[in-house]
């Protein structure tokens, strides 16, 4: 009797039943799951490396972090989840410095629903946040956050459309409306906290019970981030963020980035200013400010080589030197910089509050790099002409070769005038700080912002004319 199928025939139908066996199995891991990441699996891989030194001893990083491992991350689809599931963690997102720098704020919200979903086993994780800087989603960056840090990416759902916290609700209400979940958090930081639990309360039945967990990301971690990040790149968004932060801060938050000292205060509230050309020092605190000990100007040495003399500028409250200030500062910085063993000599008695001009300026110049034995405090002269006169009588008594004075633009005439009537100070140059009118008024107009104060409006007019 003929067969009905020839050796090789059968072999092939089995094959070609094989093959169909694996389609059907790929096509429900991909139904159930998702599509691939759709982009560059070497800016995953970045996004992974960049956030990796943050809390890993507490969650360490997966041993196999290669592009091909990432290219496999499957997640799970939104229309996956079922009644099974009765715990929700919805993550909120967190602005990226850039489309492969997370902002820590961002991890520590992805570390603490990692936490969270330890205690609710077979919780699911919605990442929510869309393309906010760059075409990376921050939903993206979070669920690779999370997997990096070992969470399967099964019981991760995306959620990269949202743009604002009202979206956020939205979107996920999407997600989970009508699947009995009993449990549902939302995960942000501390001053997003309120707000957002409001917002999900307030727009949608589901959330009526949504708990709210701040991810507890210290303050000083997300500023020095945002400095780090300056130091090395000029980018205004980030600034305005960091301008944005600083004045949100309560005396808590100061106390726990540099101290609450208002010399600590002095220091923070001028770090945004020209920071990639004069980076901060580390290890800046109360303790190391309380250790300073600047000059007295009986102190300078005889025969120094190279004075620079800073004029001071009135300060815009008892804590922030005025970009003026921090301007004619860096400039005398920089110039120091050119003469070995030159000095600083600060001049300026107090014009707001506790802490004088003089004292401003040397913290400030400490802040950036200049040793504390290098800098001198003269706060006791008041006007230009008592200015011009201890200039006068200082660079005579220690005998000083060499001498500069720094004031802005619109101040040099009337220095150098000054200066003219004294055999000592004639020939010293007046050197412009290069601040502008733009620069001054735009600080004066974010101050005013967040504080009204009718003394810096009519500074601003005053400018302007």
């Amino acid at each position: 009797m003929t067969p009905l199928l020839t050796q090789p025939q059968k072999i092939a139908l089995i094959s070609a039943g094989t093959l169909l066996a694996l389609a059907l199995i790929l096509l429900i891991i991909f139904t159930r799951f998702g599509e691939p990441l759709p982009k560059k699996i070497s800016d995953y891989k970045k996004i992974i490396m960049n956030t990796a030194d943050i809390k890993e001893d507490e969650y360490p990083l997966r041993h196999f972090l290669s592009e091909s491992s990432i290219a496999r991350i499957r997640f799970r689809d939104p229309d996956m989840l079922n009644g099974k599931t009765d715990t929700v963690i919805i993550v909120l997102g967190d602005r990226p410095l850039d489309r492969t720098t997370p902002t820590v704020n961002m991890v520590y919200r992805v570390l603490k629903g990692i936490q969270l979903s330890k205690k609710y086993l077979g919780s699911v994780l919605i990442m929510s946040g869309g393309t906010t800087a760059g075409d990376i989603s921050e939903a993206e960056m979070m669920g690779l956050i999370a997997w990096s840090r070992g969470m399967n990416p099964a019981r991760i759902i995306l959620e990269d459309r949202s743009r604002n916290t009202s979206q956020n609700a939205e979107f996920t209400e999407r997600i989970i409306r009508s699947k009995g979940i009993r449990n549902k958090f939302i995960i942000t930081d501390r001053s997003r906290l309120d707000l957002a639990v409001r917002v999900f309360r307030s727009y949608f039945r589901e959330f009526k019970d949504v708990v709210g967990v701040d991810c507890g990301v210290p303050v000083k971690l997300i500023f020095e981030q945002m400095q780090k990040y300056l130091n090395v790149r000029n980018d205004r968004v980030v600034l305005r963020r960091l301008r944005q932060l600083k004045s949100e801060l309560n005396s808590d938050d100061y106390k726990n980035i540099y101290g609450a000292s208002d010399d600590a205060k002095i220091i923070l509230n001028s770090s945004i200013i020209r920071n990639i050309e004069f980076p901060l020092i580390d290890g800046i605190s109360d303790n190391t400010i309380e250790k300073i000990s600047f000059l007295s100007p009986d102190r300078i040495k005889d025969n120094t080589g190279t004075a620079v003399f800073v004029l001071p500028n009135r300060p815009l409250d008892g804590t922030t030197p005025s970009i003026d200030t921090v301007y004619r500062t860096l400039k005398a910085v920089g110039l120091s910089r050119e003469f070995n063993g030159s000095i600083l000599v600060m001049l300026g008695p107090k014009s707001i509050g506790e802490v004088s001009d003089a004292r401003m300026m040397a913290l400030v110049a400490w802040s950036r790099g200049v040793d504390a034995a290098r800098i001198v405090l003269e706060d006791k002269a008041r006007s230009i002409e008592d200015k011009v006169e201890f200039i006068s009588r200082t660079i005579k008594a220690k005998k000083i070769k060499q001498a500069f004075v720094v004031t802005k633009k619109e101040h040099l005439s009337k220095v150098q005038q000054a200066m003219q009537e004294r055999e000592e100070t004639k020939n010293i140059p007046v050197v412009d700080c290069g601040v502008t009118k733009a620069l001054i008024i735009g600080q004066m107009e974010d101050y005013l912002k967040f504080n009204d104060d009718t003394f810096i409006r009519r500074r601003i007019d005053n400018i302007k004319k």
